[in-house]
């Protein structure tokens, strides 16, 4: 059942595999890396490097605001769910939560919008679209997190492929239909496939919200969000400030050709976070002892995909892309690399919200995200695409440093090499532990 925290008891080795967490998200994350790519070489095929620049001007920031705009809601309900606080408790939580936000976010949203697009234009509608749908998202993404939390894995892995997979059959449709289509468009269909499919967890009753809501948890939600919401903001921040640069600094064709770049780059973080997600469980219920190793697993298991997807990249852009992509390749390789140390910040980004310390690796994001910026806008006419890919692994790489110090500090005194090494049997060691 999708809410009930039960899953599917599948008999022999299949079964075993599949109940297992990582299985099930990795197995998740790589369909959805494969629709992600589907549905990637859609929207260069239906709008081209322009248009596709035009897509990214809102889709980056409006997804970014309505992630901000959860203030940490999500984690706070994982980290409740882990703990055994009822689904219908924390689904209650998310309506308050979502209509508030969304009620007192949406005139300053459009007004913001004006800033990043012309009112009228296609990236201003969008934009205006997801400051309709702030309410829908932060309901939609709790539910998700609650589904992570309490160990319904098989479920939210469905959940989470199901919007590349709703996405690629409707720009599939619409691709071989001919017809000329907008950003407007595109961008309408990937906001109504995040936000409303999470909505099937409403299937279950024991996913509905409850009448009746304890104040003391909307007081605890709040107090865990003025926490750890500027470092959780940072972060996510300084995971796109390359492209939110570039889209404010370069032309729509350059930005289009960078879109499609960190799109290929993206999927490598799915994979880390479904890793992640399990880890920050276990770190939720005191077991801190593996952390290093967790993270030295996921690099070692990005890395191998990196590498594998680098090899891929000139095939990937001549059949599913284009010829008028091609100026992405060199970007792409160097986001491949970059993502390496993504890896092990997501992990332990994770690992320190599980142990509820979110507010901890602010100081860190801080530095990487200067970092990342002033290299982008100064050396961006000089270097160009390339350039603001290799500030991305520079921040990547400076994010990393400081979250091992902190993980050290306030979780486990393990080794430096063990956060980054790792052998065949403390890697099997590591993969049964994420349970």
């Amino acid at each position: 059942m999708i809410g009930s925290g039960e899953e599917p008891r599948g008999g022999g080795l299949l079964g075993r595999v599949l109940r297992h967490p990582s299985a099930a998200l990795v197995g998740s994350s790589g369909l959805s890396m494969v629709l992600g790519l589907g549905t990637a070489a859609l929207q260069a095929r239906l709008l081209g490097p322009a248009g596709r620049g035009e897509l990214a001007i809102a889709m980056v920031p409006g997804g970014l605001i309505a992630i901000l705009l959860s203030f940490g809601l999500p984690d706070f309900a994982a980290r409740l769910a882990a703990r055994g606080t009822p689904t219908r408790v924390l689904s209650s939580l998310a309506v308050v939560v979502g209509l508030a936000v969304g009620i007192v976010a949406f005139v300053p949203y459009v007004a913001l919008a004006r800033f990043q697009a012309p009112q009228g234009s296609d990236a201003w509608w969008l934009l205006a679209i997801w400051a309709a749908v702030v309410p829908l998202y932060i309901y939609g993404s709790t539910l998700t997190g609650a589904a992570i939390g309490g160990g319904r894995w098989l479920t939210s892995a469905g959940v989470r492929a199901l919007p590349g997979l709703l996405a690629l059959i409707v720009l599939a449709f619409l691709f071989l239909s001919g017809e000329e289509v907008s950003p407007l468009v595109v961008g309408s269909v990937l906001i109504a496939t995040t936000v409303l499919t999470p909505l099937v967890y409403l299937v279950d009753r024991a996913n509905w919200p409850q009448r009746t809501l304890d104040r003391t948890i909307i007081r605890d939600a709040a107090r865990f969000g003025m926490r750890g919401w500027l470092a959780s903001a940072t972060a996510l921040v300084n995971q796109r400030i390359d492209l939110l640069l570039v889209s404010t600094i370069a032309r729509p064709q350059e930005i289009g050709l960078y879109a499609v770049s960190t799109t290929l780059a993206a999927t490598l973080n799915a994979v880390a976070n479904a890793i992640a997600m399990p880890n920050r469980n276990r770190v939720a219920r005191g077991e801190v002892e593996g952390v290093a190793k967790t993270c030295a697993a996921t690099m070692l298991l990005i890395l191998v995909l990196a590498v594998v997807l680098a090899a891929l990249v000139p095939f990937l852009i001549s059949v599913f892309l284009g010829r008028a992509f091609a100026e992405a390749a060199t970007p792409m390789l160097v986001l491949l690399a970059a993502q390496v140390p993504l890896a092990g910040v997501v992990v332990l980004t994770q690992s320190l919200n599980g142990a509820g310390l979110p507010g901890k690796p602010l100081v860190g994001e801080i530095v990487a995200l200067a970092t990342t910026a002033v290299l982008i806008m100064t050396f961006f006419g000089h270097g160009g695409l390339v350039l603001a890919a290799v500030a991305t692994g520079v921040g990547n790489l400076l994010s990393l440093a400081v979250l091992v110090w902190l993980c050290r500090r306030h979780l486990h005194r393990s080794a430096v090499h063990q956060f980054f090494f790792i052998n065949p049997r403390e890697l099997a060691t590591v993969v049964r532990s994420l349970k």
